[in-house]
């Protein structure tokens, strides 16, 4: 581990000056269009809920 060093990059991406004019996120709006694209070529089901255990019912008091 390097002090001081993040985490390097999956996708370099430089914005430019005008990345968030107008209310618009440049790398934001990357990352979701490469993740949307990840999901439609690889689609996952969701796994099954896990059992709800009965709990036991007590008298209110």
């Amino acid at each position: 581990m390097i002090e001081g060093h993040g985490v390097d990059r999956d996708v370099t991406l430089d914005p430019g000056p005008d990345g968030f004019l107008g209310g618009k996120d440049v790398q934001l709006d990357h990352v979701v269009d490469l993740l949307l694209k990840k999901i439609a070529q690889d689609p996952k089901d969701l796994p099954p809920p896990p059992p709800i255990a009965p709990r036991p019912l007590r008298p209110v008091s």
